[in-house]
């Protein structure tokens, strides 16, 4: 499969088209799960419930370092939902 997408000339949107479906094919599905709104909306939500809890108990230090995880993982999901809409506005 591989040899059949470096043999031929193609040109450039075949070549994507061809690398994609080789992704799906290998990509697992917990791997291809797609993230919506829902999922920064429970992110940003994990985050101020953290962020109360934390001031609640003192800066408990379990507390705060959840609270710190939660923000590192809101960022991921923000460059990610960054990436996605980029990606988005140059296929219109």
């Amino acid at each position: 499969m591989l040899a059949d997408i470096t043999s031929k000339p193609q040109n450039d949107s075949a070549q994507v088209q061809n690398r994609a479906e080789i992704f799906h094919r290998i990509n697992p599905r917990w791997l291809s799960h797609s993230a919506d709104g829902n999922d920064s909306l429970w992110a940003v939500s994990l985050q101020i419930i953290l962020g109360i809890l934390t001031i609640l108990s003192y800066v408990n230090i379990v507390v705060a370092l959840l609270h710190q995880a939660g923000a590192i993982a809101l960022f991921a999901l923000s460059i990610y939902f960054i990436h996605r809409f980029r990606a988005l506005d140059t296929n219109s």
